[in-house]
């Protein structure tokens, strides 16, 4: 699992996160993600989808931080 909290197509910091499935003959540097994970309420800009990650047993979690220190963060289980 990777995140990119800066990363989206549109630029604006809305991020995004990765999981990876190892292949049978092992990583390569060519290595595509299985899934792409984002927040089910469609976080807006500047969010930073992916800054913080877990993993435990089946569940992910990832959290986001608000730009703006006024906004709170939140947090996505998956």
């Amino acid at each position: 699992m990777v995140g990119e909290p800066g990363g989206d197509l549109a630029h604006n910091f809305q991020g995004a996160s990765y999981i990876f499935t190892k292949p049978k003959i092992g990583w390569q540097t060519t290595s595509k993600y299985s899934a792409v994970l984002r927040a089910s309420d469609d976080t807006g800009q500047e969010d930073w989808f992916g800054l913080s990650l877990a993993m435990s047993g089946p569940r992910i979690l990832i959290g986001t931080n608000k730009f703006s220190y006024q906004q709170p963060g939140a947090a996505y289980v998956f």
